[in-house]
Parts: structure tokens; sequence; C-alpha cells
């Protein structure tokens, strides 16, 4: 009975599948909690979904990091990466936001992505650590 509940949460489909009558189905629903088993069926799917979707969104930011930091290194050893190697960087950022939860890919107030301030050697240090994460 819980299975044809599970289908569809209705007294009388259930009787009518399992050809009882609507009390029966209610006594059995009552005593075995179907409610409460269908919550938690139902919690421990969205919570499946929730790490999945983590995991994802965790590669994602992983990969973004890491061709930000190939682009800013191919930049400094000033070897042709692209057309607009500028437009690249622009658009890794952009995503890297955009992961973030900055739906509109603008930085944050106090986020500053203009990255000739920062020395070749910690920009080859920032590498190193993106490497070491991915």
């Amino acid at each position: 009975m819980f299975r044809f509940w599970l289908e569809r949460q209705s007294i009388q489909f259930v009787a009518r599948k399992c050809t009882v009558s609507r009390d029966t189905v209610r006594k059995y629903r009552q005593r075995q909690n179907w409610d409460g088993r269908l919550a938690k069926i139902r919690q421990e799917a969205q919570e499946k979904q929730d790490d999945s979707s983590a995991k994802v969104l965790a590669d994602n930011l992983k990969f973004a990091k890491y061709a930000k930091g190939k682009v800013l290194e191919l930049m400094q050893v000033g070897a042709p990466i692209s057309r607009s190697p500028i437009s690249d960087l622009d658009r890794l950022i952009r995503l890297e936001l955009l992961l973030l939860g900055y739906s509109d890919s603008r930085p944050p107030e106090g986020y500053n992505n203009d990255l000739r301030h920062i020395p070749t050697q910690e920009l080859l240090r920032m590498k190193r650590e993106l490497e070491a994460v991915t």
C-alpha cells in the first residue's frame, strides 16, 4: 500500500489499487506513519541533490581559479594566449564571481580585479597554490 501512496498521495487511489476500503488505508497510513516516511524520503533525496550540486559547483570553481592562474602565468611571461588575453581573464574573473554567488558578475564592493599591482613572484605563488588544489 505504501508503494501506491508514494505514487499518488490519495487514500481513494490506494484503496482502489489494493482493493481494500478507504478506512483500511487510513488505518495503515496512520499506524505506519506514511506521511512522516514520505517526508523523510524527500528530505534525504534533497540532501543528496544538494551534495551533488555543491560538488559540481566546487569543481567548477576550482577549474575557474586554475584557468585564471594559468592565464595570469602566461601573461606574466609574455606567452601567446589568444587574441585578447585581457578579455579571457575578465571572463574567467566574471565566471568565478558568478560561481561564488554574485549573480550579476559584478565584483563585490572592495574587490580589486586589477592584477597589475601584484608582483610576478606573488602571481606565481598563487598559481602554485591553485595547482596544489587541483
